[in-house]
C-alpha cells in the first residue's frame, strides 16, 4: 500500500503564528504519491560473463603465469580470493590487468581450488602446479600455506583468446573495477573486447 510522510514546521512574525507543510513524496491527484527513482538500477545480467582483475601492468607474473598454465588467481586474504568461488564451470571470465586493458577471456572448467592442490599438463604429464619455476616468486612463498589469510586460491579456465599485456585492449568506456571478480553487465564491453580478439559473439 502507498505510504507518504508529512512534515510541519512552525514560525512566528511577531504577532502572526505560520504552519508550513512539505510531503515527502508529491501527492497526486488521485491520491497516489510520486515514487523517488532508485539511486541505484543494476543492469540486467546475461548469466555467463565474469570480470577478473589480475594486478597490475607493473606487476605482470600474475598474468604470465594464468595464461601459461590456464588459470585464474587470487590470494592475500580470503577478502580478495572469496570472489573466486562465483567463478563456477561453464561460465565465460574476461582477463583485466590494471593499468593496461582486457588481456584474455577463458571459459570456467572447474571449481575453485587452493594453489597448492592445483595440478597442471605439461607436455602431457600432470604435475603440481607448486612445482612449476615461475611460481617460485615472492607472492606466491605462501602458496603452500594452509592459513586463509596467506595462501592462494585458483581456478582452472580453457583460454578461448589471449593477448600479452603490451597489446591489451582498452579504450574509454569500458568497464573495469577494482574487485578482484564480479559479474560483467557492460554489453558495450563485451561486444567491443569479443570483437578485439574475434571471437563470435553468438558463440557460448
Amino acid at each position: 500500500m502507498p505510504i507518504n510522510a508529512v512534515f510541519f514546521r512552525h514560525f512566528n512574525d511577531d504577532d502572526r503564528d505560520y504552519l508550513a507543510r512539505t510531503w515527502l513524496l508529491d501527492p497526486q491527484p488521485d491520491g497516489e504519491t510520486t515514487q523517488r527513482p532508485s539511486r541505484r538500477k543494476s543492469r540486467p545480467w546475461n548469466g555467463r560473463d565474469f570480470y577478473c582483475v589480475l594486478d597490475r601492468v607493473d606487476q605482470p607474473d600474475r598474468w604470465s603465469i594464468a595464461r601459461k598454465y590456464g588459470l585464474l588467481s587470487a590470494g592475500g586474504g580470503s577478502r580478495y580470493w572469496k570472489p573466486l568461488r562465483h567463478l563456477i564451470p561453464g561460465k565465460r571470465v574476461f582477463a583485466y590487468v590494471g593499468g593496461a586493458g582486457y588481456v584474455g577471456i577463458g571459459r570456467v572448467t572447474g571449481e575453485m581450488a587452493p594453489a597448492r592442490a592445483a595440478e597442471v599438463e605439461i607436455d602431457g604429464k600432470i604435475h603440481p602446479l607448486l612445482d612449476q619455476p615461475e611460481l617460485s616468486a615472492e607472492k606466491w612463498k605462501n602458496a603452500a600455506s594452509e592459513d586463509p589469510d596467506l595462501t592462494e586460491m585458483v581456478v582452472p579456465v580453457e583460454w578461448l583468446s589471449t593477448r600479452p599485456i603490451e597489446d591489451a585492449v582498452w579504450e574509454r568506456g569500458l568497464f573495469s573495477s577494482q574487485h578482484v571478480a564480479c559479474k560483467l553487465r557492460d554489453e558495450n564491453t563485451i561486444r567491443t573486447v569479443e570483437s578485439a580478439f574475434g571471437l563470435d559473439p553468438t558463440s557460448d
